[in-house]
């Protein structure tokens, strides 16, 4: 994977899904990975230390489930996989926020 340059901080909200990961190895191995599908239809894989999973992550007190609306904060950044394709993804760190909005 290329990182071309660096991440910047950004709050993005939307519903979370869980989709197939980008293909890092050739030959790529399947697998599924948390991302937010953005308000506007942009899709970023959640990543914590570099590194996102299928285990759901822990956002606003409890861990996320397909479809809850949330609002991340953290820093993005666009990556080249294995094959060339481009894809984006929002790192979660210790002074990253995320949160589920709360309803009316």
């Amino acid at each position: 994977m290329v990182a071309p340059g660096p991440a910047a901080l950004r709050t993005v909200s939307g519903p979370c899904v869980l989709v197939a990961n980008p293909c890092t190895t050739v030959p790529c191995l399947p697998g599924m990975a948390w991302a937010v599908r953005t308000d506007g239809g942009e899709l970023l894989f959640i990543t914590v230390a570099g590194r996102w999973s299928d285990q759901a992550p822990v956002v606003g007190g409890g861990p996320l489930q397909a479809g809850d609306a949330i609002t991340l904060t953290g820093r993005v950044g666009r990556l080249v996989d294995a094959l060339g394709q481009p894809f984006s993804v929002i790192e979660l760190g210790p002074a990253i926020s995320g949160r589920r909005p709360t309803c009316p």
